[in-house]
């Protein structure tokens, strides 16, 4: 069976509770669905965005709690690393000016490094990554 790397938005829905993917996560085993640290890195970055803003206590402290509770779901995954074969083939993406955002190409290297299929439903950015294979478990 193939690796399945979950992509920011389906992360983030997941953790919202989104049913569809949550029904495909139960078809496969957790030791083969991951996320990428471009995800972690996503997130946290999200989350300490919210905290820093000029919000009331009462949402700083919800802002808090949710950053606890990302951070310990973290631990539950695999996390992919963004290593030496990742950044060749993303120097490699940009020479031949593929046109996705910079952190959606280094997720797609990260998934081309480790041979997975990328859960994702923005299907128009990373189909531009032709070896990249992509399925959408939102819907």
């Amino acid at each position: 069976m193939p690796l399945y790397v979950l992509d920011t938005d389906h992360l983030s829905l997941l953790q919202r509770g989104n049913e569809a993917i949550r029904t495909h996560l139960l078809r496969v085993p957790p030791t083969e669905i991951a996320i990428t640290v471009v995800s972690l890195e996503e997130q946290l970055r999200g989350w300490l965005a919210v905290i820093n803003k000029p919000i009331t206590g009462e949402q700083r402290i919800k802002a808090y709690c949710h950053l606890r509770q990302i951070t310990q779901g973290f631990s539950e995954l695999n996390i992919l690393d963004y290593n030496q074969q990742a950044d060749k083939l993303f120097e490699q993406f940009r020479k031949e000016k593929v046109r996705i955002g910079t952190q959606d190409l280094r997720i797609a290297c990260i998934v081309l490094v480790y041979k997975g299929v990328l859960i994702t439903r923005n299907l128009k950015d990373f189909s531009q990554v032709l070896e990249l294979q992509i399925q959408d478990w939102s819907v």
